[in-house]
């Protein structure tokens, strides 16, 4: 047959290209494998540089741990020996690593005081330096603090009544003692639970009843004591019997009875948190030359929506500028302390007239010249409470209405309440021991000749809803008067409550409310990065991380 010349020109071509394609293919292919390779490499050097940036995090909480003093240590103060992780690259310690890793930190305290957080930027970097193209540095940014009071919803101290309101001198020898510790006046552990001093004394058992809810963490350095089957829908810890069995830490007061728990093996051991001898350290914040409210003696605090507040506080002379009156503007650092009155004649608070007496362990109408906090919201539960403020009182904070953020749960206003003995919801009483009716959201009763003689206003309050983290120094969040009265419904508290001891807010009958709340307790998460401005911390507590972000690469690589 014969051919086209067209088709044979054609196939020379042809196998031309192809042995051309053949000769360039091997060419390609190890230029691929090498950018295969370094992509492999970069990936892995990647991954390791995350590793350090662990492994930098964990170096810098390792020496907070050792030395909580360790924060006022960088690069412009170093300790002594000094760290190089604050000026340079520090190789990961153990064993060589393959690829060689480093990490270097700085922390950033100036919202540390203010805030409780430490902002620390930690670097990783990764590769064998003699191939700098393919090393990797990896950046992020984390927010520290301590473990403190406002990582629970409710934290106590003691699971028993304060002994500071028994009337028995011989309670806190019987009593005062958690649930797993050696008691000698009994011969066993924990409280008496007998009767003691004759027949007269006994310890007061305060319990979580059917009707409570807790939304969120639950800790306590005691166990718990629990009568029905209370509701705890997140985690709860203890602090006794650390290598016993969660069976051991709460006792049943109601047989036949046990509470819901929301994570399996609940009460989880943990080490105690200890609480802060008091709040005094708060004046500081509230003095010249800081930018807080100073007040003394009796005061009464109500916000308004706008941001502003009503202050009352006859016996005040130097308040640092704030003032009293309506419609005054938040202080700028958030910080309002009430303090005692004075002793000093030459404290320019000092007054010759107050008549002061003995510290009153409820807010019944004592007269005297304690620095005793009245806070409300001046517009009932329509949301008056806005910024970011903590109240403190050396003596009680009482709440004498609702404290509802304007923002609600999810803005930025935030409300820390703190007192150096009681934090105290108003209750009155008639003398039949009846409940005293007032209208929700009327405007406060209490006058300034009641305020100044610590007089409470008559008005109770149904089914009152506080948003703000609370803290009682030395005794207890309470209800005046729990054991009087009718139901008054739930107590609703959105943030966190922290206590030396148990304080009642009603009283039951087999689980069932009989007299003031239930508890309707949730923790607000914003607590976990967004605190009240100086809240005060436990004495002693881990550091842990509450905020995490990525940052593009600090360094070069």
């Amino acid at each position: 047959m014969l051919r086209r010349g067209g088709d044979s020109g054609q196939a020379v071509v042809i196998a031309l290209g192809i042995l051309m394609v053949l000769a360039v293919i091997p060419v390609t292919l190890v230029d691929q494998s090498t950018a295969v390779l370094g992509q492999g490499t970069q990936a892995i050097n990647r991954h390791a540089a995350d590793a350090a940036v662990t492994a930098g995090l964990n170096d810098y909480l390792d020496l907070l741990a050792n030395n909580p003093d360790y924060i006022i240590y960088s690069a412009s103060n170093e300790p002594t020996p000094p760290n190089p992780a604050f000026t340079g690259w520090t190789p990961v310690p153990g064993p060589a690593l393959d690829p060689p890793e480093w990490f270097r930190y700085t922390p950033d305290t100036s919202v540390a005081g203010a805030t409780g957080i430490i902002r620390l930027t930690v670097s990783g970097r990764a590769g064998n330096p003699s191939n700098p193209g393919l090393e990797a540095v990896r950046s992020a940014r984390f927010g520290v603090r301590r473990s403190s009071y406002l990582d629970f919803v409710y934290f106590t101290d003691y699971e028993i009544g304060d002994p500071a309101n028994q009337g028995n001198a011989e309670y806190s020898d019987y009593c005062l003692y958690h649930l797993d510790q050696a008691n000698p006046f009994t011969g066993g552990t924990g409280p008496d639970t007998s009767s003691f001093d004759g027949g007269t004394g006994n310890c007061d058992f305060i319990e979580f009843v059917s009707s409570d809810v807790l939304n969120g963490p639950v800790h306590s350095n005691d166990g718990f004591r629990i009568c029905g089957d209370a509701s705890f829908r997140s985690t709860v810890t203890s602090s006794v019997f650390p290598s016993g069995t969660p069976g051991q830490r709460w006792v049943s007061e109601c047989n036949g009875t046990a509470p819901n728990w929301a994570v399996n093996g609940s009460p989880v051991y943990v080490p105690d948190i200890s609480m802060p001898p008091s709040d005094t350290t708060l004046a500081a914040e509230a003095a010249p030359p800081a930018t807080g409210c100073l007040y003394t003696g009796p005061t009464t605090v109500h916000f308004h929506d706008n941001g502003t507040m009503d202050v009352t506080s006859p016996l005040s002379r130097a308040t640092n500028g704030c003032g009293t009156g309506n419609g005054l503007a938040q202080p700028a650092d958030g910080v309002i302390y009430v303090q005692n009155v004075p002793a000093s004649p030459s404290d320019p608070n000092y007054s010759s007239t107050a008549t002061c007496s003995a510290h009153a362990n409820t807010y019944t109408g004592v007269t005297g010249c304690n620095g005793d906090l009245e806070v409300g919201d001046a517009q009932a539960a329509n949301g008056g409470v806005k910024g970011q403020l903590t109240l403190a009182a050396q003596n009680d904070v009482i709440i004498d209405g609702d404290l509802v953020y304007q923002g609600g749960l999810t803005g930025t206003d935030v409300l820390g309440l703190i007192a150096g003995n009681y934090i105290e919801v108003n209750h009155p009483v008639t003398g039949s021991n009846d409940n005293t009716a007032c209208t929700e959201g009327a405007a406060p009763t209490g006058t300034a000749a009641q305020i100044a003689a610590e007089t409470a206003p008559a008005c109770d309050l149904v089914s009152p809803v506080i948003d703000a983290a609370v803290l009682s120094v030395a005794h207890s969040f309470l209800v005046n008067n729990a054991g009087a009265g009718s139901p008054l419904g739930n107590l609703t508290v959105n943030g966190s409550i922290a206590q030396e001891f148990r304080g009642a807010v009603g009283t039951d009958r087999s689980g069932t409310i009989v007299t003031g709340y239930a508890k309707a307790y949730t923790y607000d998460p914003r607590l976990e990065y967004l605190a009240p401005p100086y809240f005060l911390d436990p004495t002693s507590s881990n550091y842990e991380v509450v905020s995490f972000s990525q940052l593009t690469p600090q360094y070069p690589a």
